[in-house]
């Protein structure tokens, strides 16, 4: 069971092209939370944890939620920034 959940839609511009992505954030425990791509590559997903194990700051954690979305995108694509 998760401690926070929210859904992202978002569309950002890769290679010139606007791509429409879906995913999560989920915080799992304090210190450990999962970015996970719903569409158009689902069961995509990073784990974001505190190396120190103390609790996860959700500020700066949701920010980074685009960025991570979207290099799932281009990872799986084969692409580079």
């Amino acid at each position: 069971m998760s401690i926070f959940h929210f859904d992202i839609d978002i569309n950002p511009v890769i290679d010139y092209q606007e791509c429409h992505i879906t995913g999560y954030f989920e915080l799992i425990e304090p210190s450990k939370a999962v970015v996970c791509m719903t569409s158009p590559y689902p069961g995509l997903k990073q784990e974001i944890t505190d190396s120190d194990n103390e609790p996860l700051d959700i500020d700066s954690s949701l920010s980074k939620v685009e960025s991570i979305l979207t290099h799932l995108y281009i990872n799986h694509q084969g692409k580079k920034e």
